[in-house]
């Protein structure tokens, strides 16, 4: 007899401390008018018959005719001279017009190892190739004539060789083709390398051409 009063008196109290559950109701959707539903099936006809409509006739591919067009011819080849310098991007080909004679200078990089990207190296070893082609008369060509700026301000002067080997000649004559591979430890992000050769600007004016450039390692 205990026993079962033991188990009635759990099971009371059981029952009074168990939390009682309420159970709202879904509040209902509103009621949408004939007229607004009528509407509704409209916009949605009017959308699919867009959108499976075939296209007009005279439409043609291209730039939109709200764009305005550029007037810059593009894979132009531009000429610096000493009154009138040039900036352009890697890849780009410059004549170099000079009182002592012209030739062609393409610059290309940076170049530089796989193994950095990904990396967000703050800085980087890379190569820049200079080529010079069609050269009429001569050109003076040293060291200090190449320097290289960064996005941090500094101005490096690369270590320079000569592709195929051999010393840095001090002038280009006619005919004559080179190619200078030009190496330094470079900030990762924009800059400009850049050709003064010695004699033809003064210190504080623009370079003779430069040519613009992005590391990207990130």
């Amino acid at each position: 007899m205990l026993l079962v009063a033991g188990l009635a008196l759990t099971g009371c109290a059981t029952s009074a401390s168990a939390p009682t559950s309420t159970q709202t109701a879904a509040p209902k959707p509103a009621k949408v008018s004939a007229a607004v539903r009528a509407q509704e099936l409209a916009i949605h006809a009017q959308v699919m018959a867009s959108l499976h409509a075939p296209a007009p006739k005279d439409l043609k591919p291209g730039i939109p005719s709200f764009i305005p067009r550029g007037t810059i011819a593009v894979n132009r080849i531009v000429t610096a001279t000493p009154s009138h310098p040039q900036l352009a991007i890697q890849g780009d080909s410059v004549v170099l017009d000079l009182t002592s004679g012209d030739t062609l200078a393409t610059m290309n990089g940076p170049l530089y190892n796989n193994k950095y990207v990904g990396t967000n190296d703050p800085t980087i070893p890379a190569q820049f190739l200079l080529t010079f082609t069609q050269t009429h008369g001569t050109i003076p060509l040293a060291p200090d004539d190449f320097t290289i700026l960064d996005q941090l301000g500094n101005n490096i002067v690369p270590q320079i060789r000569v592709k195929g080997g051999g010393p840095l000649p001090t002038r280009l004559d006619s005919g004559q083709r080179l190619t200078l591979i030009m190496s330094t430890i470079i900030s990762a992000g924009d800059g400009s390398i850049v050709y003064n050769p010695t004699g033809i600007t003064q210190a504080g004016h623009k370079p003779l051409v430069g040519w613009d450039f992005i590391v990207e390692d990130d």
